[in-house]
Formats: C-alpha cells, sequence, structure tokens
C-alpha cells in the first residue's frame, strides 16, 4: 500500500494542465490523459509514504480550519520541463519551482502526517516538485515530447487544495 498527500490545482491551473497532456495525446505520445480513473488528475504530490499516520486526515483538515497559511491557497509556478526516472523509463514532468513557503509546507505534511516508510524522494531537500505529464516515457517519445509541448512559458499555479490518497481505495479526502 501507498498512501500520498498532494495538492491539487484551481480550475484555471488544472484545465492548464490537462491542456499539455491532450497536446502530447494528439502528437501520438504517452500522456496522463490516456489515463482515465476519476482520481487522475493534475496534482502535485508533497509526500509518498507506505502509511500515514491513522488520524492524518483528521489534522490535515484542522490545520486547514485554522486556515493554516503554510498548506493550501499557495501560489507557484512552473518553468520548463524535467525528466524523472531510470535509464529506460522516465517521466516527462513540469518543473514547480520550489520557494520558501512551498518546501516549508512540504516539510510541514511529511512531519506531521506521516507514519511508516516516508518515500526518500519526499525528503527534504531531496523532493523533486512536478506535475507529470506522462511516464513511462522511452527514448524514442523523449524529443517527440519535449517538441510537442513547445515553449513552455512561466506559468503561476495556485495550490487549492490537498487530497490524501491510498493506492488500493483512491481519494481518501480532499479539502
Amino acid at each position: 500500500m501507498t498512501q500520498t498527500v498532494e495538492w491539487v490545482f484551481d480550475a484555471r491551473g488544472e484545465a492548464w494542465v490537462r491542456d499539455y497532456w491532450d497536446l502530447m495525446t494528439s502528437a501520438g505520445l504517452a500522456s496522463l490523459a490516456l489515463h482515465t480513473s476519476p482520481s487522475n488528475r493534475p496534482h502535485l504530490t508533497a509526500v509518498v509514504c507506505r502509511r500515514l499516520h491513522d488520524d492524518a486526515v483528521d489534522r490535515l483538515a484542522a490545520a486547514i480550519r485554522e486556515a493554516d497559511p503554510r498548506l493550501t491557497g499557495l501560489d507557484t509556478r512552473v518553468d520548463g520541463l524535467v525528466l524523472l526516472g531510470g535509464r529506460r523509463r522516465r517521466a516527462l514532468a513540469l518543473h514547480v519551482v520550489p520557494d520558501v513557503g512551498l518546501l516549508t509546507a512540504q516539510a510541514w505534511l511529511r512531519e506531521h502526517l506521516v507514519r511508516d516508510d516516508p518515500g526518500e524522494l519526499t525528503e527534504p531537500g531531496r523532493w523533486t516538485p512536478h506535475v507529470s505529464l506522462a511516464r513511462r516515457v522511452g527514448d524514442d517519445q523523449l524529443a517527440p515530447g519535449v517538441a510537442a509541448l513547445g515553449e513552455l512559458a512561466r506559468r503561476p499555479l495556485r495550490l487549492a487544495r490537498l487530497r490524501v490518497f491510498d493506492d488500493e481505495r483512491g481519494v481518501l479526502w480532499e479539502g
């Protein structure tokens, strides 16, 4: 089992990312647009772990109710592409530029919500904030994928809400 805490974007940001998914699909490339599960939506993963605390959703909801400015309504920006993963299959993603606010929020989420086996790639100092466009991209799709995306503009994104996701049970909470 894997559980995650993710930011989802406001409607404008979500539509913008979906447009990039569609561009890749139109070019005949792998894209997350092809993953049609209702839980598949553009997001920024903050925490990955084997298991969150049993009361993680309550902790998160309480912090949001108290209008903790570290957690939601954050403004961030995309600036270019990033390739993640191994030598044969990679993820092509939009690079989210980390600022102090984003890094502080991510560290808070990891510290207060993770119970077991925190993913090493979300450790403070190792986390690469990104928005996935395509996974399992082969070498033969890298150049066409980048070309299909054209010139990426620096773009602001609003991290509107948080959600808790479980790979076996789906979305557990969004608020």
